[in-house]
């Protein structure tokens, strides 16, 4: 008798965000996911970018009414890192 269990992943499926080459907000990136995407879920996305160094933040954006909203962009860093290290 075989007492094994296939134990499955659970909770929700991680879903890949891929940054835009421009400077966006994280509004920007929810409203062209391609899969729905909370805003808390891209947040937390863009702050571990930002961790990295993948990500920075380049300024602020005032909006009519309510918070500011942070502008990041892709970092150059790693692009830096390897013209430096072929050249």
């Amino acid at each position: 008798m075989d007492t094994k269990i296939k134990v499955s992943k659970r909770g929700r499926p991680p879903v890949e965000i891929h940054w835009p080459d421009v400077v966006f907000t994280a509004q920007d990136v929810v409203d062209t996911a391609a899969k729905k995407v909370s805003r808390v879920t891209i947040h937390s996305k863009l702050n571990k970018a930002v961790d990295e160094g993948t990500l920075t933040v380049v300024g602020m954006v005032k909006t009519k009414n309510g918070r500011p909203r942070v502008t990041y962009q892709k970092s150059n860093y790693q692009e830096n890192v390897q013209k430096v290290e072929l050249g």
